[in-house]
């Protein structure tokens, strides 16, 4: 089922993103993909770990719960911006978000540490988003990944 349901969940976050870019090609347009390519990546990342390692219990779960943790980020840092900011202000809510997933991964490695098996799920968790965080608070962009944020709104796919 999860291998009808992955697919799925990307058409509709590629399709959202190019409904809500509405075509224009913008100054920054690369730099603001970046968000969404995050949660795509890792969670591609985790669901081949967990499928590769589908008879390995304790790898599964871990990537499996390193997907979950994706989906927290979102969410929460929806709810820290538009409810408990006083005014909405995108790159202060996604800083306490970070603080807040960085310290639930960070409490996980430290809670796991004497495990022998699968330790290794987590640290890679934490270096992608550290790595794509980066990214987006530097507003990171270079000319052949502009090329590409340009060809991905060019086609009228939800227009």
């Amino acid at each position: 089922m999860s291998f009808i349901i992955l697919p799925l969940y990307y058409i509709s976050v590629i399709l959202l993103k190019h409904f809500n870019i509405g075509g224009e090609v913008t100054v920054g347009l690369g730099a603001s993909l970046w968000l969404q390519l995050k949660d795509l990546v890792i969670i591609g990342l985790m669901f081949a770990i967990a499928m590769r390692n589908r008879h390995n219990m304790q790898v599964h779960a871990r990537a499996m719960i390193a997907t979950g943790i994706v989906f927290i980020e979102p969410t929460l840092g929806r709810f820290i911006i538009l409810t408990l900011l006083p005014e909405p202000d995108f790159m202060l809510g996604l800083g306490i978000t970070i603080i807040i997933i960085y310290t639930l991964i960070i409490s996980v490695i430290f809670l796991e540490r004497k495990q022998k098996n699968g330790r290794w799920v987590f640290p890679i968790l934490l270096g992608m988003f550290i790595i794509f965080h980066y990214l987006i608070f530097f507003q990171v962009s270079f000319p052949l990944w502009d090329s590409i944020a340009e060809w991905f709104v060019g086609p009228p796919i939800t227009q």
